[in-house]
């Protein structure tokens, strides 16, 4: 399925981050709006970048954060007009938008729409959790010509290859896409980078990165009252995947089981650039999991402070299986601010049937080693399993407080598609009659 054109540019977007409903715009202007630079887009566009390909990114969420903040913008279709005057300049043959959530997949299908009423020619693909999970929905837009399943870069570059006659179409896999006859022809499997290692850094050259801090907010701000001083907040990733198996998660259909970690090095080369080159003083890294493989953890955390980085940095959540007492002294010398353990449920039952390898007692223990360390402390909980009783659900509740975490988040299951936690739920008629729809 050789493409007539030889294909060279390709436009990345970020979708905004909001429902159709568009921005608060108060909200906005009070820095309430959360601001990340895409990096699985900064990644793939590192490596088309790597193999010839011309690629820009355009992050629509900061530029209509930033318009709005700055009175540019009162609607969001004047963002969006920005956005696609921005595309048209750039003239890209591949338009390649990610769609990370379920909550964003109106604005992402909104900007494909739009993409291929401009120019039906354009080549449009589709991207992140949303697609991989509810790849037959997202195909039924005629407007999404391809849906990438999973880990990105090596897939994207397959299709653009195949499309450009380098590459037998046929063998294509984590690929999707409509056949001659309408019906959608999803083609699973992973396909992985050999190595973490093997893509240079994140392409940042298309953001300003002072803007992510200056006009968004980031759970790091919070701590700049505590801290004193400005946050200058980078994200990166050192790891993809999980060793866990969550009947929740979805992370075993995004990135395969298992834990793949860069190389420790590379990891601080990016740190020290990061820092060189911008005055990043406070790192926060989106991993699953950093600190679970404990050999990798320690030589990270040693390689911080032995090139007397002095920074700040955080991570999502963290098992508490993996914190022993070495390790947070560790992370506290090399400057992390906040440990956000992850225990879910502090029933028992509850904790097995969604085998979450937590044991409450354990759980006791490291806050209280954390706590001694003097860094913060924020208990991430889930509340509203299937099956869950009312007693289970306080339980929780009561076990959060009697930690004494400086910050407890109680959130509401999600049960995403994919996930064993869905299937669950769909089969007992728990959905809503138009989400069992699609």
């Amino acid at each position: 399925m050789a493409n007539q054109k030889e294909i060279r540019r390709v436009a990345l977007v970020q979708p905004f981050q909001v429902t159709s409903e568009g921005y608060e715009k108060e909200i906005v202007k009070r820095r309430g709006q959360t601001t990340e630079v895409p990096l699985g887009l900064a990644y793939i566009s590192a490596f088309l970048k790597m193999h010839g390909y011309e690629v820009k990114i355009f992050d629509a969420n900061m530029m209509a954060v930033k318009g709005i903040t700055l009175g540019r913008f009162l609607r969001l279709e004047e963002a969006e007009d920005e956005l696609f005057a921005s595309i048209e300049e750039f003239n890209p043959d591949v338009l390649g938008v990610s769609c990370l959530f379920h909550y964003i997949y109106r604005t992402a299908h909104r900007i494909v729409g739009r993409a291929k009423s401009k120019n039906r020619k354009i080549i449009t693909v589709m991207g992140g959790a949303y697609p991989t999970v509810s790849t037959e929905i997202a195909l039924r837009d005629e407007n999404v010509d391809f849906v990438i399943l999973g880990e990105g870069e090596r897939p994207f570059l397959n299709l653009l290859e195949a499309l450009n006659g380098r590459f037998n179409f046929n063998e294509l896999r984590a690929v999707a896409y409509r056949a001659s006859g309408g019906w959608p022809v999803i083609k699973r499997g992973h396909v992985l980078l050999d190595s973490l290692d093997d893509i240079p850094l994140p392409d940042r050259s298309d953001f300003a990165l002072e803007d992510y801090y200056k006009y968004g907010r980031h759970l790091m701000h919070k701590f700049e009252i505590y801290e004193g001083g400005e946050f200058r907040i980078a994200t990166l990733t050192a790891t993809r995947g999980c060793v866990f198996d969550c009947s929740f998660c979805i992370d075993r259909i995004l990135w395969q089981r298992g834990l793949r970690t860069r190389s420790p090095e590379s990891i601080l080369n990016e740190m020290e650039f990061l820092k060189a080159e911008y005055g990043i003083n406070c790192f926060a890294f989106n991993d699953d999991n950093l600190l679970i493989k404990k050999s990798f953890a320690s030589q990270l955390l040693q390689g911080m402070i032995d090139r007397r980085l002095n920074i700040r940095w955080t991570t999502g959540g963290m098992s508490v299986s993996g914190l022993d007492e070495n390790l947070i002294k560790l992370a506290v010398l090399s400057g992390c601010l906040i440990f956000n353990i992850a225990i879910e449920s502090a029933s028992p039952e509850t904790l097995a049937k969604i085998r979450k390898p937590v044991k409450l007692d354990e759980a006791l223990r490291v806050a209280n080693r954390i706590k001694k360390q003097g860094a913060y402390l924020m208990g991430l909980f889930m509340l509203g399993f299937p099956e869950e009783t009312e007693e289970q659900f306080f339980e929780t509740i009561r076990f959060g407080k009697s930690l004494e975490c400086d910050w407890t988040l109680y959130s509401c299951l999600t049960p995403f598609p994919g996930s064993d936690v869905y299937d669950e739920v769909s089969r007992n008629g728990m959905l809503p009659l138009d989400v069992q729809a699609d």
